[in-house]
């Protein structure tokens, strides 16, 4: 399952091609725990068509495959550059406000006896000026990013289908990308 993207792109190395529309394949996709992330590999092809030319059915078919029609994913799209070839990464997460506890210093002169001795070795008392720090504590709100991969409600593959290809909608614009299943 994929989506066709109509716009004009040039890739950006390798041939140096030029298509006006092309194929979007989800290759995998994985939801990292640790970080809060749905990660998102996805191939451009010059078709549906091609995609399937690459990919076999079976396992063992992979030997003979024809993967002539995949294009670059680092193109160029109205002089602007991208680099798809790299994971999408989208977050799984929600922003929410929590206390901190914020940590301030200052310092002040003040004036401390010590004991000290003269040239007759007798003890005196002297002074002298002393830097003193003083720490204050206190809190803020700040906003953090929550992990939350509940955010996936149903499928994983619905999930990272909708939001690669709302992805590819900020580039293209909506009505230049449609679902070709």
């Amino acid at each position: 399952m994929g989506f066709i993207v109509t716009g004009s792109i040039t890739e950006n190395g390798g041939q140096n091609r030029q298509a006006d529309s092309f194929y979007v394949r989800i290759e995998n996709y994985t939801v990292h725990k640790t970080t809060g992330d749905l990660v998102v590999n996805s191939t451009h092809y010059t078709s549906k068509e091609d995609s399937l030319s690459a990919h076999p059915t079976y396992k063992e078919d992979y030997n003979g495959l024809d993967a002539s029609g995949m294009l670059s994913n680092h193109f160029l799209h109205e002089d602007e550059s991208y680099n798809h070839a790299y994971p999408l990464e989208f977050p799984l997460t929600e922003s929410v406000q929590v206390e901190q506890t914020t940590y301030s210093s200052s310092f002040s002169d003040q004036v401390v006896e010590y004991v000290d001795f003269n040239d007759d070795g007798d003890e005196i008392s002297a002074y002298r000026t002393e830097s003193i720090e003083t720490i204050t504590t206190g809190s803020e709100m700040v906003t953090k990013a929550r992990i939350d991969i509940n955010i996936i409600t149903g499928s994983m593959f619905k999930y990272a289908y909708k939001v690669t290809k709302d992805h590819y909608k900020s580039i293209f614009g909506a009505s230049n990308v449609n679902d070709l299943i």
